[in-house]
């Protein structure tokens, strides 16, 4: 089966090819969709150094603002893993592949994508809520099996927050023990955090002063990520 490609992601600076220009970073891939042309993946190759790898539109909780509408037994989309092993051969060697969704982690398979990144030659990391990295002994696996990096979402140090985009949902503490586990084994973090008017707004000072401190005490916090809360995806506030 040929692999595919659905969009291509935000980027300011573009590079010609042939008679087409594609943003420079990062590429996000799909399976199922559109065909892929051997030029476009020889460009990705040889020219775009970081691949988003959506491999599951499922997730653990509903957050009212999710831009891919993911919910938990949803399984009209979950990448193969045989054309997930075809699009690692296709990419080429050293790029960071970044593995999103819905949620990664819901995958059972998710400690053999992160391995078979790793043995392609490539960079495996994570994009995700955090909730099941709230299990230490799921994150020594993450460890184990050769993840580089989390992106955790993290919206703020008030439980009201995410009762408000969760349904009720207390998930804070969930968090915290995800950082705790993921500063246990090492594994370096950015921080992502949506700002939302009249939600959270107020915690970005306090996230910030986390993220300085966690680094001025080596910790292996490395960065924030701040996206604004746009319509889009669900959007249900």
């Amino acid at each position: 089966m040929r692999t595919k490609l659905t969009k291509v992601l935000f980027t300011k600076s573009k590079v010609k090819f042939s008679s087409i220009k594609l943003p420079r970073l990062p590429i996000c891939i799909k399976s199922g969709r559109a065909e892929l042309k051997e030029e476009y993946w020889n460009f990705i190759k040889n020219t775009i150094p970081t691949i988003h790898l959506v491999v599951t539109n499922r997730c653990n909780i509903f957050c009212k603002i999710c831009y891919a509408n993911s919910y938990q037994f949803d399984f009209r989309y979950d990448i193969p893993m045989k054309d997930i092993l075809q699009i690692l051969k296709k990419i080429g060697k050293g790029k960071r592949v970044i593995l999103i969704g819905g949620e990664p982690t819901v995958r059972k398979d998710i400690f053999e994508i992160i391995k078979a990144i790793k043995k392609s030659g490539n960079i495996p990391e994570l994009f995700t809520n955090g909730i099941k990295l709230a299990n230490i002994e799921f994150v020594k696996k993450l460890k184990e099996a050769g993840l580089r990096k989390v992106y955790l979402s993290f919206d703020g140090f008030e439980e009201e927050i995410y009762e408000k985009l969760n349904y009720n949902k207390k998930l804070l503490l969930l968090k915290i023990l995800a950082l705790k586990n993921l500063e246990t084994f090492e594994i370096p973090i950015v921080i992502s955090m949506r700002v939302m008017k009249s939600i959270n707004e107020d915690q970005v000072k306090n996230v910030i002063e986390f993220v300085v401190n966690s680094i001025k005490n080596k910790k292996p916090i490395k960065g924030i990520l701040f996206y604004g809360a746009t319509p889009g995806g669900r959007f249900l506030i």
